[in-house]
Protein backbone atom coordinates (compact mmCIF):
# COMPACT_ATOMS: atom_id res chain seq x y z
CA UNK A 1 0.00 0.00 0.00
CA UNK A 2 1.45 3.45 -0.69
CA UNK A 3 -0.23 6.75 0.16
CA UNK A 4 1.51 10.46 -0.86
CA UNK A 5 -1.06 13.39 0.56
CA UNK A 6 -0.60 17.07 -1.07
CA UNK A 7 -1.38 20.21 1.47
CA UNK A 8 -1.34 23.80 0.34
CA UNK A 9 0.46 26.90 1.96
CA UNK A 10 -2.05 27.11 5.66
CA UNK A 11 -0.94 22.94 6.11
CA UNK A 12 -4.63 21.91 5.14
CA UNK A 13 -4.95 18.73 3.09
CA UNK A 14 -6.05 19.45 -0.71
CA UNK A 15 -5.06 15.60 -2.37
CA UNK A 16 -4.74 12.55 -0.94
CA UNK A 17 -3.51 9.33 -3.11
CA UNK A 18 -4.13 6.09 -1.40
CA UNK A 19 -3.67 3.00 -3.21
CA UNK A 20 -4.31 4.62 -6.71
CA UNK A 21 -7.29 5.73 -5.29
CA UNK A 22 -7.08 10.24 -5.08
CA UNK A 23 -9.33 11.99 -2.97
CA UNK A 24 -9.25 15.69 -3.41
CA UNK A 25 -10.43 18.27 -0.70
CA UNK A 26 -11.72 21.83 -0.70
CA UNK A 27 -11.59 23.27 2.72
CA UNK A 28 -13.70 21.12 5.23
CA UNK A 29 -16.88 21.52 2.83
CA UNK A 30 -16.43 19.40 -0.26
CA UNK A 31 -14.47 16.28 -1.29
CA UNK A 32 -14.14 14.07 -3.99
CA UNK A 33 -12.94 10.43 -3.95
CA UNK A 34 -13.15 8.86 -7.26
CA UNK A 35 -16.68 9.67 -9.31
CA UNK A 36 -18.34 10.07 -5.47
CA UNK A 37 -18.72 14.01 -4.04
CA UNK A 38 -19.31 14.69 -0.71
CA UNK A 39 -20.71 18.21 0.48
CA UNK A 40 -20.90 18.89 4.16
CA UNK A 41 -22.82 21.82 5.84
CA UNK A 42 -22.42 23.15 9.25
CA UNK A 43 -23.83 25.40 11.94
CA UNK A 44 -22.69 27.01 14.51
CA UNK A 45 -19.10 25.47 13.85
CA UNK A 46 -20.23 21.67 13.74
CA UNK A 47 -21.01 19.73 10.77
CA UNK A 48 -24.69 19.18 10.41
CA UNK A 49 -25.21 17.60 7.23
CA UNK A 50 -23.67 15.96 4.17
CA UNK A 51 -24.76 15.15 0.21
CA UNK A 52 -23.41 12.57 -1.31
CA UNK A 53 -24.23 12.40 -5.43
CA UNK A 54 -27.82 14.22 -4.62
CA UNK A 55 -28.83 12.40 -1.18
CA UNK A 56 -28.56 14.56 1.63
CA UNK A 57 -28.13 13.30 5.55
CA UNK A 58 -27.97 14.36 8.58
CA UNK A 59 -25.03 13.98 10.92
CA UNK A 60 -25.42 13.30 14.55
CA UNK A 61 -22.52 13.84 17.28
CA UNK A 62 -21.67 12.05 20.25
CA UNK A 63 -20.54 14.40 23.76
CA UNK A 64 -17.03 14.71 22.13
CA UNK A 65 -17.99 15.84 18.86
CA UNK A 66 -17.82 13.25 17.10
CA UNK A 67 -20.29 11.81 13.79
CA UNK A 68 -21.78 8.78 15.27
CA UNK A 69 -25.45 8.98 13.60
CA UNK A 70 -25.96 9.26 10.17
CA UNK A 71 -29.80 9.83 9.25
CA UNK A 72 -30.87 10.01 5.69
CA UNK A 73 -33.75 12.40 4.51
CA UNK A 74 -36.76 9.86 5.68
CA UNK A 75 -34.94 9.97 8.90
CA UNK A 76 -34.02 6.82 8.83
CA UNK A 77 -31.12 5.36 10.38
CA UNK A 78 -28.04 4.85 7.35
CA UNK A 79 -24.95 4.22 9.58
CA UNK A 80 -24.16 4.58 13.58
CA UNK A 81 -20.90 3.87 14.70
CA UNK A 82 -20.70 2.59 18.31
CA UNK A 83 -17.00 1.86 20.29
CA UNK A 84 -17.09 -0.53 22.79
CA UNK A 85 -14.86 -1.03 25.58
CA UNK A 86 -11.30 -2.21 24.25
CA UNK A 87 -11.73 -0.98 21.01
CA UNK A 88 -9.28 1.20 19.67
Amino acid sequence: MTASYVHDGDSRRVKATVSGLTMVYVGDHYEQEGSTVRKYYYAGGQRVAMRVTGFLYCLLADHLGSTNVTLDASVNRATEVRWCEGSP
